[in-house]
């Protein structure tokens, strides 16, 4: 476009103004109307001088008036229609707000029949089953015995999963933000796992960890699940090992909870963070597979991200980040 164009204007004049004088120079050869215009017919100020330069006639300057009312009434009606727009998109947010509100009722509903009327038959098959062993145990032979046991150990692994459900339907429901020291976590955690802490004999390498800004109850359930399955899923023939650490590159913490343990395929690692996902066989490895779910889920809570790198058969490290301006 002509320098004219370009050239910057009095603190006096004003938007229309502006306009009104490129118009002007437009129709006096000034200047052209260019490619740029064209295109960028959307652009408020290109819109209104191709706009402008439909209504002239032939004595310009006596037509500025109306045409400066014709741009006002412009104005007025894009800025009606920007108001229009932000109001859509206002009750758009309310209605999904209330459809949040609906889905969160139908969550607490779900939460008080699993709690309720899922777990009371299995209490029922569980009470019955100890009522079997205690009072005819010795009347059932080898086979009615096994299938007792099935029956039992069945009973107890649904009400591990309908505990498990309940605690992931859950997360985020209270998410209250804290200042929280990682290191008083993590000794948390470990007193929680004292028992397979001292049956495994594991070297755990916590180093400096921060105060961070989180969810104190999702943050323990993380270090909980990642610690864990840093035990559960061992090298029989190896010392379990467990280094935490931290690194900060300003804008997050990046932590990670690394093992010696058995690794895992690489075919593998996203799927391990679905809810119900197990990769191996119930009866070597207990659980509901709902862990690293959760983790997941609470990771992005505090808008952060959860990974895995791990060689198959070496060992595993799992990365989460933790955003500082929480």
């Amino acid at each position: 476009m002509a320098d004219y164009y370009h050239n910057p204007k009095t603190e006096k004049s004003t938007v229309l103004d502006e306009i009104w004088e490129h118009i002007l120079a437009i129709s006096k050869g000034k200047c052209n109307i260019t490619d740029e215009m064209i295109l960028n017919v959307r652009d408020e100020k290109y819109h209104f001088i191709l706009g402008g330069l439909q209504i002239l006639h032939e004595d310009l300057q006596a037509h500025k008036e109306d045409f400066v009312k014709k741009l006002e009434a412009e104005y007025k009606l894009e800025a009606l229609k920007k108001e229009s727009e932000e109001l859509a998109r206002k009750r758009e947010a309310e209605h999904q707000i209330e459809l949040l509100k609906k889905k969160n009722e139908e969550l607490a509903q779900f939460n008080y029949v699993a709690s309720h009327d899922l777990q009371e038959p299995l209490r029922t098959i569980t009470s019955f089953s100890d009522i079997l062993k205690r009072k005819y145990i010795e009347q059932l032979d080898a086979e009615a015995q096994m299938y007792l046991k099935f029956i039992s150990e069945s009973a107890n692994r649904m009400s591990g999963l309908i505990f498990d459900l309940l605690n992931y339907s859950k997360i985020g429901r209270e998410y209250k933000l804290e200042k929280i020291d990682c290191k008083q976590i993590v000794d948390a955690v470990s007193r929680d796992l004292d028992y397979a802490i001292a049956k495994t004999k594991p070297i755990i390498d916590v180093g400096d960890l921060p105060i961070i800004n989180c969810n104190k109850t999702g943050m323990h359930q993380v270090f909980q699940n990642l610690i864990g399955n840093a035990l559960k899923f061992r090298k029989p023939e190896e010392t379990p090992k467990i280094e935490i650490n931290v690194s900060d590159n300003g804008k997050q913490y990046l932590f990670c909870v690394a093992d010696n343990g058995i690794g895992i395929e690489p075919m593998y690692k996203e799927r391990i963070f679905g809810i119900f996902q197990r990769l191996h066989n119930k009866d070597k490895y207990d659980g509901t597979g709902i862990g690293l779910a959760s983790c997941k889920k609470i990771i992005e809570m505090h808008q952060g991200k959860i990974w895995v790198e791990s060689e198959f058969g070496i060992g595993s490290k799992f990365y989460f980040s933790i955003p500082k301006n929480k």
